[in-house]
């Protein structure tokens, strides 16, 4: 089974007249980093957020883990995780409090809970300051804030939209160790990113999108 399914997958917003998505097709093996390759408003995040049944295609279809995104998609989210490119954590809340908290919302035990979190925030060298309000934290602390939230569940397919924005060198190379982690207990993810540099330290496939359209596709061999 595959991870995604895309067939002609089209996305228009109200009011526009160029599409975000214009007939895109793609296939996603499960266990492997997949990179969307693109500038600002080239469509990676409306694809992302169609995955993660929060948005609507205009026409097309799409499956994610065998399940359609329209009619199945209670039975996605059970399996998923997302970083969302515009997301940003509780001012008044502690890293301890969103990573635990999400925890719990996902179904874990409170002693479990307890374990998972420490764990992570110590990964990403956030235990420090895991009492600290979110406010009172840089904006790189933030981000790092998101994407332990998303890693701390055991979803089988993440999605890491622009994951290492506003990160500095040692936090971003942090967060690729456990991507590629992730990936050695095979999970799959789904990754975009502006970044060459990172689409070529992790991917195990690359689609390079601009105006909604795919250009180029493969390894990076063959881009």
């Amino acid at each position: 089974m595959l991870a995604i399914e895309a067939y002609n997958l089209s996305k228009i917003y109200k009011g526009t007249n160029l599409p975000a998505l214009d007939n895109i097709s793609l296939k996603i093996d499960q266990g492997q980093i997949f990179t969307l390759l693109g500038r600002n408003g080239a469509g990676k995040t409306t694809f992302v957020r169609m995955c993660a049944t929060q948005l609507l295609p205009t026409s097309g279809t799409l499956k994610v883990l065998g399940y359609d995104i329209i009619t199945q998609a209670e039975n996605i989210r059970k399996f998923i995780s997302v970083v969302p490119q515009e997301g940003r954590p509780l001012r008044a809340l502690t890293p301890w409090d969103h990573v635990y908290n999400w925890l719990k919302i996902r179904g874990e035990e409170k002693s479990i809970a307890k374990i998972k979190t420490e764990t992570i925030l110590q990964r990403f060298e956030l235990l420090k300051v895991k009492d600290k309000p979110a406010m009172n934290l840089s904006g790189g602390m933030k981000q790092k804030i998101l994407v332990a939230m998303a890693t701390a569940v055991d979803a089988d397919l993440l999605f890491l939209d622009e994951p290492t924005i506003g990160l500095d060198p040692v936090s971003r190379r942090q967060v690729w160790t456990l991507i590629q982690d992730l990936k050695k207990e095979g999970k799959t993810i789904l990754l975009t990113t502006h970044y060459m540099d990172e689409a070529e330290i992790l991917s195990d496939k690359i689609v390079i999108i601009d105006n909604g359209k795919i250009v180029k596709e493969g390894n990076i061999n063959d881009l």
